[in-house]
């Protein structure tokens, strides 16, 4: 489990206010903790102490303990009753049935935004896909990739669709990050990503969908190939 060392100062108060107050600071614990799973710089598996978070973060254990009733109801960590809260670690049929319904949702999106691009639109998501090319970071990447997917489906005007879309993502976020290097070393994301944007430039709903799902089903595949690797993290944890 890799984290940085990160404080939220001494921002837990008394008074009136105190509860108020609380509430701000797990939810500020709850997106220094959340950012730490989507970069894997905590695991999946990993498990989350509670006192060893409240010393780093300077905060007590009831802010950290509500961000993890937080976090547990985005799917980021789960309670385990013989180990406490861990980050997230699908199993394989979880795996699936998340991109089983992300290919129905994303083809629902793209439907509704095939046809309302602009050219100053497609022109801001080429141009993003121009970064990804030339993007050899991983972090950078997965922002950028996250940004097109994210833009592009904004314009289909379904802001709970988009938000489906993202929670569904964000929950394999941190396990599909040691997946990432694979992606960027094949050209396969850049290559599905154009063949999406090619398709809505022509005003092509079929073949825009036929492309988020060759995109979906290539990225799953990544996913499982990964499931051994995040056997073992689970087994690190485990003994951590």
């Amino acid at each position: 489990m890799r984290t940085r060392s990160s404080s939220l100062g001494s921002i837990d108060s008394e008074g009136p206010v105190r509860s108020v107050s609380r509430k701000t600071v797990a939810h500020q614990v709850a997106a220094v903790l959340r950012d730490e799973i989507l970069r894997a710089e905590l695991e999946p598996g990993a498990r989350l102490r509670q006192e060893e978070i409240a010393g780093r973060l300077e905060v007590s254990t009831t802010p950290v303990r509500e961000a993890f009733r937080i976090l547990e109801a985005e799917g980021l960590v789960r309670l385990d009753p013989g180990r406490g809260v861990l980050v997230f670690r699908p199993s394989m049929e979880e795996v699936r049935e998340t991109y089983e319904i992300r290919e129905v949702l994303e083809m629902l999106a793209i439907e509704h935004a095939v046809g309302t691009l602009t050219h100053t639109e497609i022109e801001e998501l080429e141009a993003i896909l121009d970064e990804l090319d030339r993007c050899n970071d991983r972090d950078e990447w997965i922002r950028l990739n996250n940004r097109y997917h994210d833009q592009m489906y904004s314009f289909a005007s379904r802001p709970k669709l988009r938000s489906l879309i993202v929670s569904l993502r964000d929950s394999m976020a941190g396990y599909m990050h040691s997946a990432i290097d694979r992606a960027i070393d094949s050209g396969r994301a850049s290559t599905e990503h154009r063949a999406i944007l090619d398709a809505c430039r022509e005003g092509d709903v079929d073949r825009a969908q036929q492309a988020v799902r060759e995109h979906i089903h290539h990225t799953v595949e990544l996913a499982l190939s990964f499931f051994d690797r995040s056997d073992e993290i689970l087994e690190d944890g485990a003994s951590a």
